[in-house]
């Protein structure tokens, strides 16, 4: 049985006797029956009663009646062996809107306003734990669901100047990631954008943002946002390096560059921002950087695949360069002796390429690619 969180406060609950309410005081008497141990089936009567009772023009506008509702189904579902005879059922959403219905009906005859607080604070808690729920077994709209409730109840908090319990923050955080793992993008777009509009200092939700942008093709808007980003949150490695990705892939390699070096003065031992800035260089066509980044990664972390491939790439990018101008050459004695210095730099950068091709290959025996490119390596060097 789940805990029991509610505030029951039914005898002290005052009423001018009359006919009308002949269906509620059954309902308080089950539940008294139940709350004493008396047996389960008070509870089920107990309901039964105050179903008839809420839906009675007489009672309907009773605000205890509405509020007899809410202890009754939320009872309901902290007792297991109860709740599952009416999972077809919204008991839990049932028992927050009868309470909220107490409250709306202003009624002057109901005097523990703070009971129901309570008790609707409890079901939000609930509701929480549910969406929680949610999302750990990757049912994120219904998570989402969940955490859109909690903030309409917030809402209801605050234009009744009461104290939520839980944090809005939390609320809106969890609603946001449930819709956009969810694959409701617009709803996160609009959650996160508002959090962020409120000075948010999460700055995991400026990457959440600006993945979702980039999904839906606003890549200005994504770049725009991890700019502020990084000004807000300037020793953010993690914002930092989502920068430096969409520098790399749109060709903007110094600026890459420059944020590379400060996200390497934030971490220097990280061996893949050495890999970046190597592909950066290479790309600007400074090859001696280049090779200088992907050398440095591998001292970091021996089994950088990347660090290693890219190394020896470099060097079999240059023996092909020597290849191509060798295939231009005539054959005059001057292209002749131009063809053999040629071949001897050829088989010097194959050379200098070998080890850190093996070693990838080491790191990676069934790639394909890289046993070809080893077979080159071998068959130019025996020539």
């Amino acid at each position: 049985m789940k805990k029991t969180i509610l505030i029951i406060t039914l005898i002290g609950v005052f009423y001018i006797a009359n006919s009308q309410s002949v269906k509620i005081t059954s309902a308080q008497s089950y539940l008294e029956y139940y709350f004493n141990k008396e047996g389960d089936i008070n509870l089920i009567k107990a309901k039964a009663d105050i179903d008839e009772a809420v839906v009675n023009e007489k009672s309907f506008a009773m605000a205890k009646a509405w509020y007899v509702k809410g202890i009754v189904y939320q009872s309901i579902f902290e007792n297991d062996s109860i709740a599952t005879k009416f999972e077809s059922v919204d008991i839990l959403g049932d028992a927050y809107s009868a309470y909220e219905k107490a409250i709306n009906l202003n009624d002057v005859r109901f005097r523990d306003q703070e009971a129901l607080y309570k008790n609707m604070n409890g079901i939000c808690s609930y509701i929480f734990n549910k969406g929680i729920d949610q999302f750990q077994t990757k049912r994120y709209a219904e998570g989402y669901q969940s955490f859109s409730k909690l903030e309409k109840a917030n809402t209801f908090f605050e234009t009744n100047k009461q104290k939520f319990a839980l944090p809005l923050n939390d609320i809106r955080n969890n609603a946001a990631l449930c819709a956009m793992q969810g694959g409701l993008t617009e709803e996160a777009i609009q959650l996160y954008e508002d959090i962020i509009s409120k000075g948010s200092d999460d700055a995991s939700i400026y990457s959440s943002l600006s993945n979702l942008y980039k999904k839906g093709g606003r890549d200005a808007d994504a770049r725009k946002l991890l700019d502020d980003a990084v000004v807000k949150f300037p020793t953010n490695i993690n914002l930092l390096i989502t920068l430096i990705n969409y520098y790399l892939a749109e060709d903007k390699h110094a600026e890459a560059i420059d944020k590379i070096n400060k996200a390497i003065e934030l971490d220097g031992k990280n061996d893949q921002l050495y890999v970046a800035a190597g592909l950066a260089y290479d790309k600007m066509k400074n090859v001696e950087k280049s090779r200088a980044m992907y050398l440095k990664s591998t001292e970091l972390n021996e089994k950088n695949l990347n660090g290693w491939n890219n190394l020896g790439s470099s060097y079999v990018d240059e023996a092909n360069a020597i290849i191509k101008e060798m295939n231009t050459l005539g054959s005059s004695s001057a292209d002749s002796k131009k063809y053999d210095e040629l071949n001897v730099k050829k088989v010097a950068a194959f050379t200098k390429a070998k080890p850190f091709i093996e070693k990838a290959l080491s790191l990676d025996p069934t790639n394909e690619q890289l046993k070809r490119v080893m077979m080159k390596i071998n068959g130019a060097i025996a020539n």
